[in-house]
């Protein structure tokens, strides 16, 4: 309503993770914008609105290859909001590497909270606990990795020679010297420019 109000000639909105209005399906507040509106990373099941977004179940797809491809058995999945939809691209992305490399789809290795790095430590806590725990895991963005990572560590297990990790992101964190995460990069400046230019 403030940007409509100072007659601005269209508007950029990058929804909350935590926006559930967003995340259910629900789009309506967008009807009462009179103005061209570009979704940042998300969608709008209104029909009316564009959106940049990037082919997150590729990006799942290819996270899970590179850790097939590296020589891991046993790959989970630690995803945040089921409501997401980029979440639940990136485990579509997971689900079929898996397929596609004859590898057995197991339920209790896919697990869902928020995303947060407590929720990456916790949840990997409780899939080291199973009978036969995972050697992999690929995360649904690099803030749950970093959660993982200091699970692992605690637990004195050695990334990447006794467990693989890859998130999604690249954040800035994920490349520094003591971190080294492997991680399916967003486009953050190109989606920005495109937005733009939409």
């Amino acid at each position: 309503k403030a940007l409509q109000e100072k007659r601005v000639d269209g508007i950029i909105i990058k929804p909350a993770s935590d926006f559930d209005g967003f995340n259910t399906g629900d789009h309506s507040y967008l009807e009462d914008i009179q103005l061209p509106v570009v979704i940042f990373s998300g969608q709008s099941n209104t029909g009316r609105h564009s959106y940049i977004e990037i082919d997150n179940l590729r990006g799942g797809f290819i996270a899970t290859k590179h850790l097939i491809e590296a020589g891991y058995r046993r790959i989970a999945f630690i995803g945040g909001r089921k409501s997401s939809h980029s979440n639940s691209e990136r485990l579509k992305g997971y689900q079929m590497a898996l397929e596609s490399y004859d590898m057995p789809l197991v339920d209790e290795l896919i697990v869902n909270h928020d995303f947060y790095s407590e929720s990456g430590f916790a949840l990997m806590e409780e899939l080291l606990k199973l009978p036969t725990p995972p050697d992999a895991v690929f995360t649904g963005n690099d803030i749950i990795a970093l959660g993982v990572l200091e699970c692992l560590q605690l637990h004195r297990i050695r990334v990447p020679e006794d467990f693989g990790v890859v998130g999604f992101d690249n954040i800035i964190f994920s490349g520094y010297p003591q971190i080294q995460l492997t991680t399916i990069a967003q486009p953050k400046y190109l989606m920005g420019k495109y937005a733009a230019e939409v």
